[in-house]
């Protein structure tokens, strides 16, 4: 009989280590799946049991995210599961792969590079012409990237528009800002060659 893999959001859901349980308890009994998950060719190595009930294959939400390139959180205040695109709700610290995954993960290595006081790694991103037009390293430490825009994307520069919230050194309340950077490719890598607010 030919396998399904589903998501399934019955009794239990899985996010991280949090477990929420429904309010009536309902008992089932799995088995761990024996057959392998193929994606685009290749096995999939799960972290976590794959398993099995009436013949239906039941994926961790965690897993299934991995394998879709999707970002899953707990949102404790709304008491919900959010599933977005990788490069939607996005952290300085956290590598990304999507279908822009090199302009996203360059803008978090600046970030990143930023909030560790890393001025020789943050130098590394730019082309020459762009660190000529930042000359000043940031004094800040920015908390949150999110809803990243690619416009007039070629296959040797594009746009990028990020919300960015931060707090600098003079003034711990938390700040809003729109930055517009200019990507190029520079000897087969992405560089910042344009940065403004």
């Amino acid at each position: 009989m030919k396998k399904k893999v589903i998501i399934a959001m019955s009794v239990l859901v899985f996010v991280g280590a949090t477990t929420i349980w429904a309010a009536d308890e309902v008992k089932y009994i799995l088995t761990k799946l024996s057959a392998p998950i193929i994606v685009n060719g290749e096995q999939y190595n799960s972290t976590a049991p794959i398993l099995n009930y009436k013949d239906t294959t039941y994926v961790p939400l965690r897993e299934v995210t991995n394998l879709l390139d999707k970002d899953i959180k707990w949102n404790a205040k709304q008491g919900q599961i959010e599933i977005n695109d990788d490069y939607f709700y996005l952290e300085g610290e956290k590598e990304f792969s999507s279908p822009n995954k090199e302009f996203v993960n360059l803008i978090n290595s600046q970030v990143k590079a930023i909030n560790s006081g890393d001025k020789t790694a943050y130098e590394t991103l730019f082309t020459k012409e762009g660190l000529e037009n930042f000359p000043t390293f940031p004094d800040l430490n920015i908390l949150i990237t999110n809803h990243f825009i690619f416009e007039n994307t070629t296959t040797e520069k594009t746009d990028v528009l990020v919300d960015l919230y931060y707090k600098d050194s003079a003034d711990t309340k938390l700040k809003y800002t729109q930055s517009k950077y200019l990507l190029v490719k520079e000897n087969n890598q992405w560089k910042i060659a344009g940065f403004s607010k």
